[in-house]
């Protein structure tokens, strides 16, 4: 296998589940909003690798199945474009609209990334 290759995978040391590092993000991160996601983004703690949390509301999305997969369409979108993203970042991705379509979050995504780089 090539060095040089891209993997599309998403392990868990990639997930940001340590509550210091979630309380953090949203204390020092920075928020950017393309509709229909909202992205907050801040500098890791350390110099570990990017790590991400995905979150949907329970407001938006009473039911669990709803945001369950609102979630695996977050992880997947991040999951095929993460090779974009700078390094040494924390990012908290959420999704504001019921109404959404896997095309139109990944475009959101793409241009939420370029105002992070």
């Amino acid at each position: 296998m090539k060095e040089d290759s891209i993997k599309f995978t998403l392990s868990k040391k990639e997930r940001l589940h340590k509550k210091l590092e979630i309380e953090y993000l949203f204390s020092k991160g920075k928020k950017h909003t393309s509709f229909p996601l909202s992205i907050i983004y801040c500098k890791s703690l350390s110099q570990e690798d990017t790590k991400v949390i995905f979150l949907a509301s329970k407001r938006t999305f009473p039911k669990a199945h709803q945001r369950n997969k609102a979630k695996r369409v977050l992880r997947e979108v991040y999951r095929l474009n993460k090779h974009k993203i700078p390094k040494n970042i924390f990012i908290g991705i959420s999704i504001l609209n019921k109404k959404f379509s896997y095309p139109l979050i990944e475009d959101s995504f793409q241009k939420a990334i370029q105002n992070i780089s």
